[in-house]
């Protein structure tokens, strides 16, 4: 049951463990979910290994509708001109005149739904959390996607970033630079996301907004069972930091994401933890070509 949502997706069978920490053109060979039809073979990050998920809710009812809008909002689509209004392609951060709340894009907001969707069928108990969130855009999306089709089940969306940007690498991991400090990702501090939850009407008691780096905030975060952890941070460490402190949180049946599978540094340390934890036996799931997903099982 707790596949429910990814009826549709890839498998990936990885070799290269035993060289992963630091090394990061791992081979793959992709296959069709319960078949052994090849797709291909290269470096995850190249690769768009499965189709976009498809939510389940729909759009012509009043939660679709609603879902929608703010799935368009948050995106910055829903101020866009001249682009397709029943699918927007690529237009985001690079589109002239974007100005949205998140990065993640239109696709995987769908898939971030769907994933909600099958958590919420299944009756996965635990919170949401997001581990990298810039202005808040992602999690503003669940928030809002849990209030319309959980509203009973007292789920908690926990956000956690500096929000002033990345900081220094560190140098034992060999594998991240001081490169992210120089991205500008600086939103104005945890206060300004708190604005933008109230401007969308989701901010409540049941949304957690805990600034500042992982290693600090993560090990405090008040939650104690988690259905969705969903980590867009990109350097090793943060990703190190976000697995260590809350995989043993995550439900049975509970999904572990990573947005940014394209990115060397996370993508290592997915591979290292899992590794490290014995996990490389549960499927990944590879969505657009640079997410990924696993589900814990017992």
């Amino acid at each position: 049951a707790g596949e429910a949502c990814f009826a549709d997706t890839y498998n990936a069978v990885l070799t290269g463990f035993e060289q992963a920490k630091g090394s990061h053109r791992l081979t793959a060979r992709l296959r069709r979910k319960d078949t052994e039809a090849t797709v291909g073979e290269g470096d995850f990050s190249t690769f768009v290994a499965a189709p976009p998920l498809r939510p389940t809710t729909p759009w012509d009812s009043p939660q679709g509708r609603f879902i929608k809008l703010l799935r368009d909002a948050v995106v910055g689509w829903l101020y866009l001109d001249n682009v397709n209004p029943d699918d927007p392609g690529l237009a985001g951060p690079c589109t002239t005149g974007w100005n949205g709340h998140t990065m993640v894009g239109v696709h995987k907001l769908d898939w971030l739904q769907a994933m909600i969707e099958g958590l919420v069928n299944d009756q996965v108990p635990g919170d949401i959390v997001e581990c990298g969130a810039w202005r808040g855009g992602a999690s503003i999306f669940s928030k809002g996607v849990v209030d319309v089709l959980d509203p009973t089940g007292g789920r908690k969306i926990l956000v956690a970033d500096t929000f002033v940007g990345f900081p220094a690498a560190d140098k034992n991991d060999g594998v991240d630079t001081d490169g992210w400090a120089y991205q500008n990702f600086h939103v104005g501090g945890s206060d300004a996301v708190v604005a933008t939850f109230k401007r969308y009407g989701v901010f409540d008691d049941k949304v957690v907004i805990a600034a500042g780096l992982f290693n600090e905030t993560l090990p405090i975060l008040p939650t104690e069972q988690i259905a969705l952890l969903r980590m867009d941070c990109d350097m090793y460490r943060s990703t190190i930091d976000a697995l260590s402190n809350l995989y043993d949180k995550v439900a049975v049946g509970g999904i572990v994401v990573h947005n940014n599978w394209q990115y060397t540094s996370a993508r290592a340390a997915v591979v290292d933890f899992r590794r490290d934890r014995g996990l490389e036996h549960l499927p990944l799931h590879l969505v657009d070509g640079n997410a990924m997903a696993w589900i814990k099982e017992a």
